[in-house]
């Protein structure tokens, strides 16, 4: 084992020691300043009457499930979003507005968000949230003292607000603090928490959050792009990885020796792929041939390579070669194979794995059912979009995450019912 991978093992134990207290993130320190540079002129009004007014007027018809390609579903860290065939529904935690129904109170069970019927994605970050519409637009809400909302000020929004960007955008993600989308020219625009660098400007102290969308660099090339905490990584080209940020527990997969953070895009090894995803510390990422890759921290396992010992570079996991997705966050993994096929592995201490027990996995693991296209990872609790349309949850559910109409944790996936 290399020195840094050794460095990185010990500090795994040490991790694994500690009580799930010590697992909750400590919340970052609000700051008021915005940068400038580069920026994008994001004062931008709050969203039409009819895109935050919720229940503003009656139910669209949702149509046959399955019969369109719009559903999408998200998880933060206690709440979580899906677009069904247009419509946009939240549930879970709502202290920061991040469900966008105009008010502060949690739901338990799927809510709807104004009264539109064209959405295309959720992206739920740790409690603020933003979709895109098919007209490649887009609108956050929740907290935005980070600038996580892209929006002028540090207020948070209760109902959906319009983001100002330079172009449409084909997709948007968020993980913790800061978002990204890419344009339908191929351009990368973030904004939100920059104290890693994860917006990846390049800049140097004081390392100002981006409250405005800026883009990263000037190339047109990007395909895919994932946020996790403090750090990000994006594909171009045919493929071509790139990661910024926190490299402290090698998630960037630069390798033994590598720098503690990187404020700019940098190349991941010469292996291209067709699907990232970057967690807390970790990543993993399926290659254009069909294998899944991971690196960085692995305290529970949640590498897939059947130990817990910590990886810094790109390290193939299993043999299979049919892996179409993948989502992790902070401490499990889940993956979806061409036969829609589910697995997970990780730590499990609330039954987030949905394998019916609450036992950590070091590899991954099937989970009951079929017919999986999607999944989402959250910190304690995961859900998953089937082909036909209907969302399954599992996991910890104490602000009803889960969207069952509970407070009650499941160890196996449980249907979601929506109005």
């Amino acid at each position: 084992m290399s020195p840094r991978a050794a460095r990185l093992a010990s500090f795994a134990l040490l991790l694994g020691a500690c009580s799930r207290v010590s697992e909750v993130l400590t919340p970052i320190p609000d700051r008021l300043d915005a940068g400038t540079g580069g920026a994008l002129d994001a004062t931008a009004p709050d969203a039409e009457p009819d895109a935050t007014a919720p229940d503003a007027a009656p139910d669209a018809p949702l149509g046959e499930p399955g019969m369109l390609t719009t559903s999408s579903v998200d998880v933060g860290f206690a709440h979580s979003c899906a677009t069904l065939r247009g419509v946009l529904y939240c549930w879970g935690d709502n202290a920061r507005g991040q469900l966008g129904v105009g008010d502060n109170s949690a739901r338990t069970l799927p809510t709807r968000v104004g009264a539109l019927t064209d959405w295309e994605q959720a992206a739920a970050g740790s409690a603020h949230s933003c979709a895109r519409r098919s007209d490649g637009s887009v609108y956050c809400f929740g907290a935005n003292d980070i600038g996580q909302l892209g929006l002028a000020g540090s207020e948070q929004r209760l109902v959906p607000a319009t983001v100002a960007l330079p172009d449409a955008v084909s997709a948007i993600v968020s993980e913790v603090n800061h978002v990204c989308a890419i344009a339908i020219n191929g351009a990368l625009v973030c904004w939100g928490e920059n104290l890693e660098g994860e917006i990846g400007q390049g800049d140097g102290p004081p390392f100002i959050s981006q409250f405005a969308p800026t883009a990263v660099g000037t190339e047109r090339d990007w395909t895919a792009v994932d946020t996790g905490q403090g750090d990000t990584c994006g594909l171009r080209g045919g493929g071509q990885l790139y990661c910024w940020g926190r490299n402290t527990s090698s998630q960037l997969g630069l390798g033994d020796g590598g720098p503690e953070q990187t404020r700019t895009p940098t190349r991941v090894g010469d292996a291209t792929y067709s699907r990232i995803h970057a967690g807390q510390d970790h990543t993993c990422g399926i290659r254009t041939d069909g294998s899944l890759d991971c690196w960085g921290l692995n305290t529970y396992g949640f590498l897939g390579l059947g130990d817990r010992a910590a990886r810094t570079s790109p390290t193939q996991v299993g043999s299979k070669r049919d892996w179409l997705e993948i989502s992790l966050a902070v401490f499990h993994t889940c993956a979806v194979d061409a036969a829609q096929h589910l697995y997970c592995w990780g730590r499990n201490v609330e039954g987030q794995l949905g394998l019916g027990d609450t036992e950590d996995r070091l590899s991954p693991t099937l989970v009951a059912g079929e017919g999986f296209v999607q999944v989402a990872v959250g910190q304690f609790h995961t859900c998953a979009l089937k082909a036909d349309d209907s969302v399954w949850c599992t996991g910890a559910d104490d602000s009803g995450q889960l969207g069952l109409g509970d407070t009650e944790r499941r160890n196996s996936f449980s249907r979601v019912t929506f109005p």
